[in-house]
This record gives C-alpha cells, structure tokens and sequence, in this order.
C-alpha cells in the first residue's frame, strides 16, 4: 500500500518542532519524499503532485495558537499560515482544508482564508502578490508539543 493515513505521535521523526530535525525528513515530508520516489519509478520525468487533508477549525482570533482536533487543528489564520509553510517546506503540494468540525460559517471562514492566508502563498508565474516568508520557529503560534503528522 502506497498511502498511509497520518497518525499522531507524541514526538519523535513525526514532529515538526524538533529543532534538530529538517521539515522534509519529518512526517509530511517522508510520506512526500516516498511518493516522488515511487512517482519517479512509474511514471519516469513526469510530475505528479503531493496532496494531503486537513481539517480547520478556524478561530475568530487571528493569534490563536494552534490545539489539536480530529484530523487537524483549531487555529487562527497566522498559524494557519504558519501550518501551511511547513507542508510547503516538506513537499506537499496541494492541502483540501475540510472546514466540516469548524464552529464559524464555512463562508466567513472562506472569505478570511482568501484574505488573510491565500496572498502568502502564490505561485512563481504571479509577481505581484506577497510570497510566504516563514517566520523563525521559536516566533510560530504552535500547539503545545508542536505539529505533528
């Protein structure tokens, strides 16, 4: 079987907050790592994307740190951006945030998304928007024991 669901670990190779382990060698990242390699050996010089879920329950407050719930976080958009970066980092793609559990309005949530969060993240063909910059770990909105995959 190629695709495992993530589990969640108290620590160890599947937390991002470690600060002797690089994004790309954790969690997200070796589940990454391992379908470019199996990508590479079926279908050789063509690019197949990484994807992942995650559920969000988005908070009102934009600094709100970020606390586990099923499947994903309650956060607020900086942490969520915060999130965002590291699976950029680690070689995911695309994420299909699943707003099912969140306590606001899908359409509040959408609306602050597109605002607040999309404009960090763009791709090399646009110039006009800002890029994600990651902010230094220590400076991140992380729930207690960090993210973990």
């Amino acid at each position: 079987m190629l695709w495992k669901s993530p589990r969640r670990t108290s620590g160890g190779a599947d937390d991002f907050t470690d600060p002797g382990l690089a994004p790309r060698e954790s969690g997200a990242g070796a589940r990454a790592a391992e379908w470019f390699r199996v990508s590479a050996e079926q279908a050789p010089g063509v690019f197949k994307p990484f994807a992942q879920s995650l559920y969000v329950d988005l908070a009102a407050d934009p600094g709100a740190p970020a606390s586990r719930v099923h499947l994903g976080y309650r956060l607020g958009h900086r942490a969520l951006v915060d999130l965002l970066g590291l699976l950029r980092e680690a070689g995911v793609h695309h994420v299909a945030l699943n707003l099912k559990y969140g306590v606001r309005s899908a359409g509040e949530v959408l609306e602050e998304i597109g605002a607040e969060v999309l404009p960090h993240f763009v791709t090399e063909d646009i110039q006009a928007a800002p890029q994600y910059r990651p902010r230094p770990r220590d400076s991140m909105t992380q729930p207690a024991g960090g993210f973990r995959w």
